[in-house]
C-alpha cells in the first residue's frame, strides 16, 4: 500500500505521463511514453493493441515504469514500479473500466 500511494502520488504529479520500459525481440531495452492507470486498486497498462510496446509484453511479459521526471533536480521524487503483465481478457471489468 505505501509503494502504491507513492506511485500514484508521483504518477498524478507528472500529468500521468510514464516511462515504459520492455525487452525487444533481441533482448535490447526498449522505452515507451504510456499513461498507466490505477483501477480497482490494480496498475493498468493500457493502450492501442499491436503497438511495439504490446508486442514486447506479449514476448515478454518483464516491465518497468517509472513516473516522468521533469524536474531536473528530483526534488519531489519519482516512483518505479517493476514486474511482470497479464493480459486481462474480462469483458465485465472492460467494461467497468470504460464506464469508470
Amino acid at each position: 500500500p505505501r509503494v502504491a500511494e507513492i506511485f500514484v502520488r508521483r504518477h498524478a504529479a507528472a500529468g500521468k505521463l510514464c516511462l515504459l520500459a520492455t525487452l525487444r525481440a533481441d533482448g535490447s531495452p526498449r522505452i515507451s511514453p504510456i499513461e498507466p492507470r490505477i483501477f480497482e486498486d490494480r496498475l493498468w497498462m493500457i493502450g492501442m493493441p499491436d503497438t511495439t510496446k504490446f508486442r514486447d509484453l506479449h514476448r515478454d511479459p518483464r516491465f518497468c515504469v517509472h513516473t516522468a521526471t521533469v524536474d531536473t533536480q528530483v526534488t519531489e521524487g519519482d516512483a518505479k514500479l517493476w514486474g511482470e503483465v497479464a493480459d486481462v481478457r474480462d469483458p465485465a471489468l472492460h467494461e467497468r473500466f470504460a464506464e469508470d
